[in-house]
């Protein structure tokens, strides 16, 4: 399991990028950090995880292009 430290929520939902949740998932599970509390996501919270309505991104720094998805923060 695998340590990501977000900002900010937005509406309530933590989002992560596309590429991200894969590697997450891959690592068996993540763990949310914003300030003082924190969420775990699991590899099954992490594949139902719903797409923003936002679409496609491009990276300020040009590695790739990617979309965010959202999961409602759910302290644990």
């Amino acid at each position: 399991m695998r340590t990501r430290k977000i900002k900010r929520l937005f509406n309530g939902l933590a989002s992560l990028r596309d590429y991200e949740v894969q590697k997450f998932i891959n690592a068996g599970g993540v763990k949310l950090v914003l300030g003082n509390e924190s969420m775990v996501l699991s590899i099954d919270d992490l594949i139902k995880g719903t797409n923003s309505l936002s679409g496609n991104h491009e990276s300020k720094f040009g590695t790739r292009p990617y979309t965010l998805i959202d999961f409602k923060w759910k302290r644990s």
